[in-house]
């Protein structure tokens, strides 16, 4: 068994998991480390804060979660660490690092630590460009989910498939640091997929049904209407199999359009993600991604 050990700390929904996944599986490869994760924020805390709830979601792959518990997993020691440095400095002295906020990957290689602990961290694309193959093979759906797969290939029927995802509804509650994209973004990004493939059949997955009936009507688009259990993980498969993509600022149709692998796929994807930050597009997309 590996002696070092990344742990990552899961926080947000399911497109914040896996971004938290692939930094810390890459960073465990570079550095031949074991990856756990701690759940605790998301069991424990995500309700205490009264933040929003979030299910462990990275356990709908087919890749082996073992879970870590330690005082690290407290949210408030986390914040104290965060707060005063020279904690963290004592526990460097034992080869343990804390990551409370983000770092460039190849930063955390060249320490020697036998121990590191992220703390929600997200990474961009550029940290593992170079390991697109370790993470999609990595992601495999979970058998569990298999009857899922194939009602989503039975809806999803066409060769020129476009998603286009529209999240609304916890980006309109008061504080949200999220930008809302307006019905500029979708058209443009609509035509150009009129202008540029032979029979595009667009399917519109969203939060807010109403705001969709009432700003596409008259767009040929389609609504899947899915039933069942994990009804959000269904929305996620179905974007992942169209062949092409409009994403919101979302990592949930960012994650959906990245591990989709269909050849000569073209995704679109907006220039403003938060209210609050101006995004470094050389840092958070693909190079072919078509940006609006």
């Amino acid at each position: 068994m590996k002696n070092k050990k990344v742990v990552v700390r899961l926080t947000g929904g399911l497109g914040n998991q896996l971004h938290q996944y692939a930094y810390g599986l890459v960073l465990a490869n570079k550095i031949q480390a074991e990856i756990l994760f701690d759940k605790e924020f998301l069991v424990n805390y995500s309700k205490k804060l009264n933040i929003t709830f979030r299910d462990i979601e990275i356990n709908k792959f087919d890749i082996k979660v073992k879970f870590y518990k330690s005082i690290l997993s407290n949210h408030f020691v986390l914040r104290l660490i965060k707060k005063l440095k020279f904690i963290s400095s004592f526990l460097e002295a034992f080869k343990i690092k804390v990551i409370t906020q983000y770092q460039q990957i190849d930063d955390l290689i060249l320490n020697d630590t036998d121990f590191i602990y992220l703390d929600g961290i997200i990474g961009n694309y550029q940290d593992y460009k170079n390991d697109v193959d370790l993470i999609k093979s990595s992601l495999n759906v979970s058998p569990s989910f298999a009857d899922m797969v194939e009602i989503v290939k039975g809806e999803i029927d066409t060769e020129d498939s476009v998603s286009i995802h529209v999240r609304r509804s916890d980006y309109l509650k008061e504080g949200s640091i999220h930008h809302i994209l307006d019905m500029s973004y979708y058209q443009k990004a609509i035509e150009y997929f009129e202008s540029t493939t032979e029979n595009p059949v667009f399917y519109i997955f969203s939060d807010d049904r109403q705001f969709v009936e009432e700003s596409f009507k008259g767009k040929n688009v389609r609504m899947i209407e899915y039933l069942g259990k994990n009804p959000d993980f269904f929305d996620f498969l179905a974007i992942k199999t169209c062949k092409h993509h409009i994403i919101a600022n979302s990592t949930f149709s960012w994650w959906a359009a990245f591990l989709e692998s269909v050849e000569n796929r073209k995704t679109i994807a907006p220039s403003i993600f938060l209210k609050t930050e101006e995004l470094d597009l050389k840092l958070t997309y693909p190079e072919n991604w078509i940006i609006f």
